[in-house]
Formats: C-alpha cells, sequence, structure tokens
C-alpha cells in the first residue's frame, strides 16, 4: 500500500473534472502528469479506475465507488486539519485591565464587552483605580 495524498487528490479531481486535462489544470500539474498519477493508482489497486475515450474519463464502477469514498475522507481529512490550525490560534487566559474610575465607567466596559465577544476563552479582569496608580504602574 505505497499511495501518497497527492496521487489520491488526484484521482478525485479527475473523478469530479472528467478530463485529465481539466484536472491538471485544477490542481496545477500536466495532463500526462495526472495520467501518469492515475495509472500509477490502478497499478497498485490493480483495478482499472477509468476508462479513457477521446472525449472524456469516464469512471468504471470501482472508481466510483473510490471517487466517492476518498472525496469523504479526503473532505474530513481537510476539515481535521482546518480545525486543528484553529485550535493552536484560540486565545485563552487572564487579561487584567486598570483604568482611571472615569475611563472604567464610560469606555473600557464596551471594550471588555467586544473583546469578550471576539475571545470567549479569555477573562477579562477590570480594575477601578485612581490615575496616579495607573500612570505609576505602567512605568
Amino acid at each position: 500500500m505505497n499511495y501518497s495524498l497527492k496521487q489520491l487528490e488526484v484521482f478525485v479531481t479527475v473523478a469530479q473534472e472528467k478530463s485529465f486535462s481539466r484536472a491538471g489544470e485544477r490542481i496545477g500539474l500536466s495532463q500526462s502528469a495526472v495520467s501518469h498519477s492515475v495509472k500509477e493508482l490502478e497499478n497498485h489497486t490493480g483495478v482499472r479506475l477509468l476508462d479513457r475515450t477521446t472525449r472524456e474519463e469516464v469512471l468504471t464502477d470501482a472508481g466510483q465507488q473510490l471517487a466517492l469514498r476518498l472525496e469523504r475522507l479526503l473532505d474530513e481529512l481537510n476539515s481535521t486539519l482546518r480545525d486543528t490550525g484553529r485550535m493552536g490560534q484560540q486565545l485563552s487566559g487572564k487579561v487584567r485591565v486598570a483604568a482611571s474610575q472615569t475611563i472604567s465607567a464610560h469606555l473600557i466596559p464596551q471594550c471588555i464587552a467586544e473583546s469578550h465577544r471576539r475571545y470567549p476563552d479569555i477573562q477579562f479582569v477590570l480594575h477601578d483605580r485612581p490615575q496616579q496608580w495607573v500612570m505609576e504602574s505602567i512605568r
């Protein structure tokens, strides 16, 4: 079992496009590279996956079954990788905000509410302090 992910993606694209040349254009490969990739897949599986005609590539029954299953599997794989990437981008933790009484009463609550909406895993803590204390704390 020596199949590459690219080889499987090429086959699914050929199945969708019904053409080596259109599939190649879509995925950035030459028509001959696409044809060679599908032929290798057929050799590995020992099953003819396409009937080649002068007008289009027609899937055999085995090719149809394989294309349907691979399409679902590749979609699931892409979805899993996308979700995994998002996990690494999620922000969490605690943010402490110190502000003078005037600012903390009017401006900060709106900012914290919007930030919490955008980043629900971040806990925001507001410290209402005199302006002098805030200024000295950030030095």
